[in-house]
């Protein structure tokens, strides 16, 4: 298939609808289905924008821990990365031609972001590289910057739309819901979010040319701060190469930050 080669890095939490930690986005949540669903037809919408901007090769990464995809519901042709276990760099290093964040949430602590959270909204409290507060956003940017490619897109609500634009100015934005707080957000009708993000990812593939790969130099220290002790003992358990900082809060360091991804994630 001729064409860029786009990388698809999905969550759920940044679906325009899904609003709740437990109800929308958990497997036993009233709401967990038409989530997948919601986020699905959004998908959809990505994918025929990215092809009328001149995609050819798209993979999408499945990146919701249980799962945030309706495989039934995808009426793209697009290759699926499913299941877990996966490690860093989740076929990153496949020579893709741009990354986007689709579906994705502000960091733990942001004010006023729905579904705010830093890779798990019950356990972690804060993550920080190189001293300054990092969410999955600012991380997988400098991940895909690491591999040679730029962010071209992202979609969320307002405050992930403006984190990301921290790290890549001009990145392109599809903002289908405003965060309120955690639990609440002004979110716009499914037909209303998907035709945002459709117009986005045709824009998107345009600046793809003018958007340079985000890096981060060495050397890299990432901190984790738990919510309970007991977290940061399991994590040094599995992890021996980790420093223990204080009681609730671990450290690995590494001047490749590929390593220090599989150190600090995998």
């Amino acid at each position: 298939m001729n064409g860029r080669r786009i990388y698809v890095l999905c969550d759920l939490e940044g679906v325009s609808g899904v609003v709740s930690f437990d109800a929308d986005c958990a497997p036993d949540g009233p709401n967990y289905r038409r989530s997948i669903r919601l986020a699905s037809e959004e998908l959809n919408a990505l994918i025929r924008g990215l092809r009328e901007g001149g995609a050819g090769e798209i993979l999408v990464v499945d990146g919701h821990g249980p799962g945030g995809l309706d495989v039934e519901a995808i009426r793209e042709e697009v290759d699926l990365l499913l299941g877990r276990p996966i490690r860093p760099p989740f076929e990153m290093d496949k020579g893709w031609d741009a990354l986007v964040l689709f579906a994705h949430h502000a960091m733990e602590g942001t004010e006023g972001a729905n579904l705010a959270h830093s890779w798990s909204h019950k356990g972690i409290e804060e993550c920080r590289l190189n001293d300054r507060p990092i969410g999955e956003i600012g991380w997988y940017i400098y991940l895909a910057g690491y591999f040679g490619m730029p962010a071209i897109l992202i979609t969320g609500d307002d405050k992930a739309c403006a984190e990301a634009r921290g790290y890549v100015p001009q990145i392109e934005a599809a903002v289908v819901k405003v965060g309120l707080n955690k639990t609440a957000a002004i979110c716009k009708p499914p037909p209303v979010a998907r035709k945002i993000i459709r117009e986005a990812a045709r824009r998107a593939m345009g600046k793809l040319r003018e958007i340079e790969p985000v890096r981060l130099d060495p050397p890299y220290r990432a901190v984790r701060r738990y919510r309970e002790a007991e977290l940061a003992d399991r994590f040094c358990s599995f992890h021996p190469w980790a420093e223990r900082v204080d009681e609730r809060t671990v450290a690995v360091e590494s001047d490749d930050y590929l390593d220090l991804t599989l150190k600090f994630l995998g």
